[in-house]
């Protein structure tokens, strides 16, 4: 089934700040929008698969055990699988992210 969605109207629709929104699928991938203001996310990795965070609308870092990498309203960041990470943010920022649905096994 062919289905448009506007980025910047399914982030400013989610219910809930800092809690996913599935907005499409693709594959095995779950397309998600999130919002997040002045708060940290725990350290985490995902074994599974590379993510990709792309930034809708603001900035956000992302801190890695060696580095923390500032991402622009209009840029992406892919994070390679088993990096650990962490998402802050200072004020009000809008993303879309690509990953691997945790509930759906890899095929290898």
């Amino acid at each position: 089934m062919l289905r448009k969605v506007n980025l910047k109207d399914a982030v400013n629709a989610a219910a809930e700040m800092s809690a996913y929104e599935k907005v499409g699928g693709l594959n095995d991938l779950d397309l998600n929008v999130f919002t997040m203001e002045n708060k940290t996310s725990e350290y985490h990795a995902h074994a599974e698969s590379d993510e990709m965070l792309y930034s809708i609308e603001g900035c956000f870092y992302l801190e890695t055990e060696d580095r923390f990498i500032k991402i622009d309203e209009g840029e992406f960041i892919v994070v390679p699988r088993g990096t650990n990470h962490r998402l802050v943010t200072k004020d009000l920022a809008k993303f879309f992210m690509i990953r691997v649905n945790p509930a759906k096994p890899l095929v290898n």
